[in-house]
């Protein structure tokens, strides 16, 4: 099947999008150092998010190309929490939070542009982010770790994992052990199938609506 044309919004949309990067990538190109810092945000895990946001975002515009909305919804759902997470990512350099707020927008915008029946508009948009996230800037960005004596300040916040699943959400941080345990399944861990989850905390990004663990995480018996 011929694809159509991108619609006229998608164009403006995308229009939008592209110079808002460009522009947030411009100062890193240009200041002294600038490789250096790209290499720190990307060693720092916000690297992996941005790679797994702009995958998610590219699944969910080829989904909807191929006319499968049940999976364009899912994958924009990835999208869109990864992109919630990043937006408000405690340790992001400038150039990071200008980065993924604007791709949080175009998120948005794809979303609404599916809800609203225009499927090839929410594609373009989708996919421009996509490749223009791919290599925008993450400065100096270090990413901030769960500390053990401020575990009550993030307790109960949800987590994902890198693809953007929601796991459960963070019960305590272990002292010592430096791990973080995760309460998943059931209803505040006391219904059946609740179960508990960890990771080491120095894989873990905490956010102002969500942290994410760049590890798979291992399950923890109740019984010790």
């Amino acid at each position: 099947m011929m694809r159509r044309a991108p619609t006229r919004r998608a164009l403006l949309a995308a229009s939008l999008l592209v110079p808002a990067l460009t522009l947030a990538r411009a100062p890193a190109a240009q200041a002294p150092g600038a490789v250096a810092a790209s290499e720190a945000g990307a060693r720092s895990g916000f690297g992996a998010v941005r790679q797994a946001l702009a995958s998610a975002m590219e699944e969910s515009a080829a989904a909807l190309r191929a006319e499968r909305r049940h999976d364009a919804t899912r994958a924009l759902d990835r999208a869109r929490r990864l992109a919630r997470f990043a937006d408000t990512a405690q340790g992001l350099a400038p150039e990071g939070s200008a980065t993924f707020r604007t791709v949080r927008q175009a998120v948005e915008q794809g979303r609404h542009a599916l809800q609203v029946g225009r499927s090839e508009e929410a594609a373009d948009i989708l996919a421009t982010g996509a490749r223009t996230l791919a290599n925008a800037p993450l400065g100096a960005s270090q990413a901030h770790h769960p500390d053990p004596e401020k575990a009550s300040e993030i307790v109960g916040r949800p987590v994902l994992n890198a693809r953007g699943e929601e796991l459960g959400s963070i019960e305590s941080v272990a002292p010592g052990r430096q791990e973080v345990l995760i309460a998943a399944g059931g209803i505040f861990g006391i219904c059946l199938g609740a179960h508990t989850l960890q990771v080491p905390a120095d894989a873990v990004l905490i956010g102002k609506e969500y942290a994410v663990t760049l590890e798979d995480p291992t399950e923890v018996s109740r019984n010790g």
